[in-house]
């Protein structure tokens, strides 16, 4: 095992966050003019910018859903670009052998910090917080990175290009090289680079989501995507507000994935994610009614599709001719079937709630099918 895989699962969750903390800040405008050099993409499109896919697919899910087996899914596809996890544990051949080809979530448009943050607070005239839009999402973007790996020639380059022309379309102009951030200084608490204060422009909310459509067509024509680009919980934020979401990403289709709450309840409790309630039963079940209390508006919209993961195992033929479907996917463009995503392996992750649970798992697994029994698979 890497020395980087060995630190990364010993590490509490709070020290790595502190450890990634360290390195963020290093991607500032100021720093980005004096560091990089690369193509001016705009300069011609023709050239340097691919074209549109057909269609976006962002696939949703909200921890240990189920999500990662339908991204896997779609690598299995020649006409499908990828940007996503592959489960390397419990995917198929191919998960294994190209585990780290695009691999990471899409996070600058739902985190804090990110564009749709912006989009509610972009009519500000306050000062503080035009700088701390600014501020904010840089450090998302360099988050994204760190996570990412800076290895990625696409995120050393192009991404890091693109991302500066969008933010000088923002910012009016800004006081650089200060050694204390005075408008916002604990958002600079990790940093020890120079640090800058931003002032906006004079943007409206329609005029703000028009210059972020640009900016994400742009990302995605710089990456040269196939027919279908898929993207790894793109939009992931629980408000699941369809009509905001076609606004900055056209020809956009949205497959839900959830999972029976036993099994995600026995999942987090066997891998101890700290960030998932199961050691409070009544704070699990009021976590999970949350992040699938809007699933059920969506369910007549025709852009988007609700699927269960145990049907995706169980009932795999059917489903996924329901999903290619759906998508317009031609069956001739899945040409390495379960070489990413098999059934017969993933079958392991259903219920997980029946075996080798102790006397007050039981009564938590009981409580939880009495609270959320419409979402529980039997």
């Amino acid at each position: 095992m890497k020395l980087r895989k060995v630190i990364k699962s010993i590490l509490p969750h709070g020290l790595l966050m502190y450890i990634i903390g360290q390195r963020l800040r290093e991607f500032s405008i100021e720093n980005y003019r004096k560091n990089y050099i690369v193509p001016e993409i705009d300069k011609d499109p023709k050239i340097l910018l691919g074209d549109m896919p057909e269609q976006v697919i962002s696939i949703e899910g909200f921890g240990y859903s189920g999500s990662s087996a339908l991204i896997d899914f779609f690598k299995e596809f020649d006409n499908c670009s990828v940007w996503g996890f592959s489960d390397v544990k419990d995917g198929g051949k191919l998960a294994r052998q190209h585990s780290n080809q695009h691999a990471c979530e899409i996070n600058f448009m739902r985190l804090a910090g990110g564009i749709f943050e912006i989009e509610k607070l972009i009519e500000s005239k306050n000062m503080f917080v035009n700088d701390a839009l600014i501020n904010r999402f840089i450090s998302l973007i360099d988050y994204s990175l760190v996570q990412a790996g800076k290895q990625n020639s696409f995120y050393n380059i192009y991404f890091k290009k693109l991302v500066c022309d969008f933010l000088n379309t923002l910012i009016d102009f800004s006081i650089d090289g200060l050694d204390y951030s005075y408008f916002n200084p604990h958002l600079n608490n990790f940093s020890k680079n120079k640090c800058s204060i931003y002032f906006m422009k004079n943007l409206s909310k329609n005029e703000f989501i028009s210059l972020s459509h640009m900016f994400l067509e742009k990302l995605i024509r710089a990456q040269k995507v196939k027919k279908f680009l898929v993207l790894d919980q793109f939009l992931s934020d629980t408000e699941y507000d369809l009509k905001k979401y076609s606004n900055y990403i056209s020809n956009l289709k949205t497959i839900m994935v959830y999972r029976d709450p036993r099994d995600v309840y026995m999942t987090a409790k066997n891998l101890n994610i700290p960030w998932i309630p199961v050691n409070q039963i009544h704070l699990f079940i009021k976590w999970y009614k949350l992040m699938v209390k809007n699933i059920p508006l969506m369910r007549d919209e025709a852009s988007v599709l609700i699927i269960r993961f145990e049907d995706l195992v169980l009932d795999y033929d059917n489903l996924i001719k329901s999903i290619m479907e759906f998508l317009n996917i031609e069956f001739s463009s899945h040409v390495y079937p379960k070489g990413y995503f098999d059934p017969a392996i993933s079958i392991k992750n259903i219920g997980l709630w029946k075996n080798n649970i102790t006397v007050s798992e039981v009564e938590n697994i009981k409580l939880i099918h009495e609270e959320l029994c419409e979402w529980c698979y039997e």
